[in-house]
């Protein structure tokens, strides 16, 4: 649901002097909001930012969001300390997004953005519910702000596979109940080993980059981040250009292999560095099915993979 884009930007001098004075008690509160969030392990490089402000004030009536982001890649940013205060369902998700839109009326008004709009999206993390939400600031490369709420765990039986533990019975357990990603949802292990080994595989083919299959973070829902990438040749604008091509083609390899994958998108581009240019790249993938109760790969919010390549 993409509202928010043609909003009228309100006068801003009142509106700005409320919202930077509200800052400095807001992030005096963040310590305390992070340890109610669980301690996620980003905080510690947070740092204060308007934008996590009006996030977390268009909130406030739904969760206690510490104003402060993480940056993840370029124009990828997490907000690390959220945390509900109701149920975590998919009444309660809707009412996330549209809270979250509303606050584009501000956020639309702090740069020179395009346009500003919000998707949250309920699954079932395992047996944890998950409203994951994005808030997208349109530029030369669209800004991203994560956010989870995770819910309560779902009482019942613990299940062997997908507990991260390999018992004697299993190939594999990467923690999770999916297919496609190298350990199947039975703990067996699987010839394709996940969009990131395609990714390893077709970049270094082309003598482009090292991207590591195996050094991956995933710090928020869908969302998967590398920062360990080695570049193979000069980092340049033919370099750059190259490297989107090359997206295509690992997109055509993904919805080739991963049937529930409907579309796969490249982007990026090239960005000039204090000390040298940099090519920011990002996979955006589509998922076939939404069936909130299977898990990741059936959202209606799409998956990210991002990684930039610099000398």
């Amino acid at each position: 649901m993409r509202t928010g884009t043609g909003l009228a930007r309100p006068t801003r001098m009142n509106a700005t002097r409320l919202h930077s004075s509200s800052i400095s008690l807001a992030f005096a509160l963040s310590a305390l909001f992070a340890a109610c969030a669980g301690g996620v392990g980003d905080d510690a490089n947070a740092e204060l930012s308007q934008v996590a402000q009006s996030i977390s004030d268009g909130l406030s009536g739904a969760a206690l969001v510490a104003p402060t982001q993480v940056a993840l890649a370029e124009g990828l940013f997490s907000i690390p300390s959220a945390t509900p205060l109701a149920a975590v369902n998919a009444e309660t998700c809707s009412e996330i997004e549209g809270m979250l839109n509303q606050s584009c009326q501000f956020v639309q008004g702090l740069s020179d953005d395009t346009y500003c709009w919000a998707e949250s999206t309920f699954f079932m993390a395992h047996s944890q519910p998950r409203c994951a939400s994005r808030l997208h600031l349109g530029g030369a490369l669209e800004r991203i702000y994560a956010l989870d709420l995770t819910g309560q765990v779902q009482e019942g039986p613990p299940e062997k596979c997908g507990d991260g533990i390999i018992d004697d019975e299993e190939q594999c357990d990467d923690g999770n109940h999916e297919d496609f990603d190298g350990c199947s949802q039975l703990c067996e292990v699987e010839e394709f080993q996940g969009c990131e080994a395609v990714i390893e595989q077709y970049y270094q083919q082309a003598e482009i980059a090292f991207v590591d299959k195996d050094l991956w973070d995933g710090p928020r829902s869908h969302l998967m981040i590398n920062k360990t990438v080695k570049a193979l040749s000069a980092v340049d604008e033919r370099t750059c250009n190259a490297a989107l091509s090359v997206g295509v083609d690992v997109c055509r390899e993904l919805t080739r292999q991963m049937s529930f994958v409907s579309s796969c998108q490249p982007m990026g581009g090239l960005r000039q560095t204090e000390d040298a240019a940099a090519c920011d790249l990002r996979f955006h993938v589509n998922f076939q099915t939404v069936s909130p109760l299977d898990g990741v790969f059936t959202t209606a919010m799409p998956g990210v993979l991002a990684f930039t390549i610099s000398e």
